[in-house]
């Protein structure tokens, strides 16, 4: 049985940058290989043993350094850290002024970067933040999400359920990431998640003004 990999669904306040703040093909293709999805909370979806694998396959295509982060089958926050400050230090080497990342309220996990496009085309600053995501900050975050255990702000969290409530979703109190405030997405085609990740997304960016865009994974 083929299992489904995680999603990405990013909001941007800027529309010429809503199609910029995407997840790799890279990642997608490591999550389709490797993950499991199933409504609930927290992460796990990943075994040692794949993240394990997935650093062979990284090491045979000559990536020692990603090989190296996953090969003893964890990613933990220190690990995710490592992984984001070499995105930084990419996007700088290319010139642009990169400050300090934000957390991610959705998760409280992964980082959310402010960098000005200056004068460059979005789609020249698409490439250039895709070439430096991918592959390492992509697959570490995704296996990070993977394995660690999402917790949504509290504020986001009572913001969200109100959002769900007023659409006639019932969402407990425990909910705490975005698969808990989905439902089961094979009994009606993905419908409660869909309007979650937009509850969640648009809530955030009321809450969170200061936030260029948000991410929700599920």
């Amino acid at each position: 049985m083929r299992r489904k990999g995680r999603e990405l669904t990013r909001f941007s306040r800027d529309p010429l940058l809503r199609n910029l703040v995407i997840m790799s093909a890279a990642s997608m293709l490591f999550l389709t290989a490797c993950s499991a999805q199933a409504p609930g909370q927290g992460g796990g979806s990943l075994t040692a043993e794949q993240i394990k694998s997935t650093a062979d396959m990284y090491r045979e295509d000559g990536n020692a350094w990603l090989a190296g982060l996953l090969e003893d089958g964890e990613v933990d926050a220190v690990d995710y850290a490592a992984a984001s400050e070499r995105y930084a230090s990419c996007m700088r080497d290319l010139g642009y002024e990169v400050p300090a990342p934000m957390v991610n309220p959705t998760n409280s996990m992964t980082h959310i970067y402010d960098i000005d496009m200056g004068t460059r085309e979005p789609d020249a600053f698409g490439e250039d933040d895709l070439s430096c995501k991918d592959p390492d900050l992509s697959i570490v975050e995704a296996a990070y999400l993977n394995t660690g255990t999402q917790r949504m702000d509290e504020s986001l969290r009572i913001a969200a359920q109100a959002c769900m409530a007023d659409q006639d979703y019932e969402i407990p109190d425990n909910a705490r990431d975005i698969r808990a405030f989905s439902g089961d997405p094979t009994a009606d085609e993905g419908v409660q998640r869909e309007a979650a990740a937009t509850c969640i997304n648009d809530e955030a960016l009321r809450l969170f003004p200061e936030l260029p865009y948000v991410g929700v994974a599920y």
